[in-house]
């Protein structure tokens, strides 16, 4: 079952501002979205470490920016944006010629 995205992501503003405890919240986004971050980050740069790293530095922006997360946005259209941005980033200037043959990714 997934958890409401949006009160996750003031979840995890709120524990950004106490900064104490386990962190939860980012806990619970990080077991969700992990392998999808991963695996969209593999496809578009076709490199693991390069991947994982995009990954990893998406979880720390949304981490840290969670405070200004606007409520009318779509949460998960803006982790998907932080992610594909970083990758973009990562790819440099052939960013797309690499991304033309990436297949749409299914809903579960």
């Amino acid at each position: 079952m997934r958890a409401d995205i949006n009160e996750l992501i003031h979840s995890i503003a709120r524990e950004q501002v106490n900064a104490e405890g386990e962190k939860a919240a980012l806990k619970e986004l990080y077991d969700e979205y992990r392998v999808p971050f991963y695996y969209i980050a593999l496809s578009i740069l076709k490199n693991e470490k390069k991947a994982g790293n995009a990954a990893a530095e998406a979880f720390r922006r949304l981490s840290a920016l969670a405070y200004k997360f606007d409520e009318a946005l779509n949460a998960e259209y803006w982790f998907f944006d932080v992610l594909y941005t970083l990758c973009a980033n990562a790819a440099g200037a052939d960013f797309d010629k690499k991304i033309a043959g990436i297949p749409n990714v299914p809903h579960d």
